[in-house]
């Protein structure tokens, strides 16, 4: 990343919009965490699982690693 692309973040952490951003990840994971592996065997639920798992871990990363520019 660019030191201006860096300052973006920067600036969009701070912004009012970005709390419309944490606020749509709260939702995103709230609806994550409501589901249920599915899957007609043990290797399909866990497949299923591991996904969603996936979501829940890649979209914390994202807003922790901007919440964590803006400091």
């Amino acid at each position: 990343m660019t030191d201006n692309q860096k300052n973006l973040l920067k600036k969009i952490a701070k912004s009012h919009e970005f709390d419309a951003l944490v606020a749509l990840r709260d939702d995103m994971l709230k609806n994550w965490h409501e589901q249920i592996g599915t899957g007609e065997t043990e290797w399909d639920y866990l497949r299923s699982s591991l996904k969603r798992d996936g979501k829940i871990e890649g979209v914390n990363a994202l807003i922790q690693t901007i919440e964590n520019m803006a400091k």
